[in-house]
């Protein structure tokens, strides 16, 4: 359980692979401060991650429907 957080050095972006989640990734935000990443998808959770580590620091589940948005 965990992710990789890895930066293009080709276009500066950075490159996130969800490892946790169980189906597809529909939908990903950042927050603010550029510390975190929320991504929702059709496994029924939300997970919460830290760009610096990768890892997920809270996964929410029990949604009644895939997340797209």
């Amino acid at each position: 359980m965990g992710g990789v957080l890895q930066k293009n050095k080709k276009s500066k972006f950075l490159e996130h692979t969800c490892q946790s989640h169980e189906r597809s990734v529909n939908c990903c935000a950042i927050d603010k401060s550029g510390e975190l990443i929320l991504t929702g998808s059709d496994d029924l959770k939300a997970i919460i991650w830290s760009v610096s580590t990768g890892e997920p620091k809270r996964i929410l589940e029990g949604h009644k429907a895939g997340l797209a948005n």
